[in-house]
């Protein structure tokens, strides 16, 4: 994570076992959500760097995530075409729906 106002890293975040494809910020909650090719999301505390929760389910490499902290809601979509929706209070899937392709896209309104 990097202090755009001085130029600098401020905190490393490490967990996927794979690249990180997809990253949500949401700096009023002060976390991130990440998407991995290891086929996970993960959800972080900006302020430790702990890993808060830790989504499985997709079944190829995610591709896009989003997250809304007040709805409970975080929705990711995948190289195996689907998009997940999930708790972000438990990690649980909510839904998977299913894409006619890879989703590298993806945005709550």
């Amino acid at each position: 994570v990097w202090d755009t106002a001085v130029g600098k890293s401020i905190l490393t975040i490490s967990g996927h076992s794979g690249s990180v494809r997809a990253i949500h910020l949401d700096e009023e909650a002060r976390q991130v959500l990440t998407g991995s090719f290891d086929t996970t999301l993960r959800l972080w505390d900006l302020k430790s760097g702990q890993c808060l929760r830790v989504f499985q389910g997709h079944k190829d490499t995610v591709l896009a995530a989003t997250c809304d902290v007040m709805a409970d809601l975080a929705v990711s979509g995948s190289q195996d075409g689907t998009i997940g929706v999930w708790s972000l209070a438990t990690g649980k899937a909510r839904a998977f729906l299913n894409a006619s392709c890879s989703v590298h896209a993806i945005a709550i309104a």
